[in-house]
């Protein structure tokens, strides 16, 4: 049995938004790849992503790239403060 805890939603959300920052911009598959989760997976957080103002969407070259916004940069200050404030795991805060 493993001892690493499913992460939450918003663990998530910070990891497919790092992975962006940190790349200046992806593609969905880099996203996935970064943040660990499949593909289909990445999409739907993606796009939720895109619809609260956290991620932008550009056509570079015939191909989807994923940028964060300054909001969503904001998203990942506050989050990074808030586990440092609680401590780590955050995963009891979704259940």
């Amino acid at each position: 049995m493993s001892t690493r805890s499913k992460r939450t939603r918003y663990e998530v959300y910070a990891d497919l938004l790092n992975t962006i920052r940190m790349e200046g911009g992806c593609t969905i598959t880099r996203a996935s790849y970064g943040a660990r989760i499949p593909v289909d997976r990445a999409n739907r957080f993606l796009h939720e992503l895109i619809r609260v103002g956290l991620v932008r969407v550009e056509e570079k070259d015939g191909s989807r790239i994923y940028k964060v916004t300054i909001r969503g940069i904001e998203f990942l200050e506050l989050f990074s403060r808030l586990k440092k404030l609680l401590g780590e795991p955050l995963g009891y805060m979704e259940r």
